[in-house]
């Protein structure tokens, strides 16, 4: 904790010092605007921010679940999910900076670090340090901006950050995105995702083949080739809920030579309904056979109050949403009401390998209070192979800037 306080204070103090003489108070319209600081010709500007995510969460699962997986510890959880501090900003407008600290439990552990350069002539922008890997949708958008508590299970196919460069930009009126990038392959086997375990290239392509006030369809495809120092490669899988510490049986592969993964998702907004799908398959070649792994899900939104979600581009995914009305505003505002349901299957087993098969049904309700406070509850019912059932009702109390 000292060094990572540490840290923080050399790499902002020199910041802090240039700037403090020219920069302006802060203009209170929002509460991003609180948070950013900038100077008058805009060569400098900083922004803090963070988020708070409590859980709490029921679990129930059948006898034949704790025949084979294990009875739960404990039935009721209350946890601390995730506390986290981000700070980011420009210099002189083409340079980019980022860095992200997440407290979760008794761990610190860094969620992104990058340093960007905008507008380079026929590359666009090119980042480097810990960075999102350009592969799937579900990991480039936010979880804060998520109608679920959980990313789908397509999220443990590999890690969603890495240590490596990536360069992206967009075409055609930014109705068409690309990205690229090379990484050290965090090690999937190990809870250390910043492991260096060999590399991975990673390529993504979005379009955007309509687009109108409030609709939209995005299509896209990514690509990723690794190759593990280890040899080794699992997919860890939570079963129902994070909170049941429980994974599907999937046993680490040995000798592996290369995983190939593609990922295939579309969105679609139309006014207050959005739509969002992905599949991503895995084919692991070993020095003895070839295994292939999948996951799809589908999931439907509906804002009950009108709102729509906010789409920013091909590699950030989501952005804030704004109620109409706050709760409690002069307006007699009640904020923003959101009902989703989410259906995946993820297969995990293959000839010799019996890592399992297990389809999820999630059914949830949003409250945003207003653009940062959001109360979420959520159903989620997980049939596994053989009869093997678990239940889970559980719910976040969210605050973020």
């Amino acid at each position: 904790m000292r060094h990572l306080t540490l840290l923080l204070l050399i790499f902002t103090a020199p910041i802090v010092g240039f700037a403090q003489d020219s920069i302006p108070k802060p203009a209170k319209s929002s509460l991003e605007d609180i948070a950013k600081y900038e100077t008058s010709n805009k060569d400098f500007t900083v922004k803090g921010s963070g988020r708070l995510f409590i859980d709490y969460g029921y679990l129930s699962e059948n006898t034949t679940f704790q025949e084979n997986y294990g009875a739960l510890e404990d039935s009721n959880l209350l946890r601390l999910k995730s506390a986290e501090f981000n700070v980011s900003g420009t210099l002189f407008q083409n340079t980019e900076f980022k860095f992200k600290a997440e407290f979760a439990g008794n761990k610190v552990s860094v969620r992104e670090g990058f340093v960007g350069f905008k507008n380079l002539p026929g590359v666009g922008t090119l980042r480097v340090g810990y960075i999102y890997e350009p592969l799937r949708f579900s990991s480039l958008s936010s979880s804060k901006y998520s109608s679920f508590m959980e990313r789908s299970k397509n999220h443990g196919f590999s890690p969603k950050n890495n240590l490596g460069a990536v360069v992206f930009n967009d075409f055609l009126n930014d109705r068409l995105s690309a990205q690229a990038g090379v990484f050290h392959n965090g090690s999937n086997s190990k809870d250390n995702l910043q492991d260096n375990d060999g590399y991975a290239i990673t390529s993504r392509v979005v379009g955007l083949p309509y687009v109108g006030e409030q609709k939209l369809l995005h299509l896209g495809a990514g690509f990723s080739y690794r190759k593990p120092d280890s040899k080794e490669y699992v997919i860890p899988s939570a079963i129902g809920s994070y909170l049941s510490d429980k994974k599907l049986k999937a046993e680490v592969l040995s000798d592996v030579n290369n995983i190939n993964l593609l990922n295939l998702e579309a969105v679609y907004i139309h006014k207050a309904v959005a739509f969002q799908t992905e599949y991503i398959i895995a084919n692991v070649h070993t020095d003895l056979d070839n295994f292939q792994f999948w996951n799809y899900y589908a999931e439907v939104s509906w804002f009950l109050t009108g709102e729509s979600k906010n789409y920013s581009g091909g590699y950030k995914g989501f952005s804030r949403l704004k109620p109409n009305r706050n709760f409690g505003s002069d307006k007699n505002g009640i904020g923003a009401w959101e009902i989703a349901g989410r259906y995946s299957k993820t297969d995990l087993t293959d000839g010799m390998v019996q890592g399992g098969i297990q389809s999820e049904f999630l059914l949830g309700l949003n409250w945003y209070l207003n653009p940062y406070t959001r109360l979420m509850i959520e159903y989620i019912h997980t049939d596994l192979e053989d009869n093997n059932k678990m239940d889970v009702i559980q719910a976040r109390l969210q605050v973020d800037l």
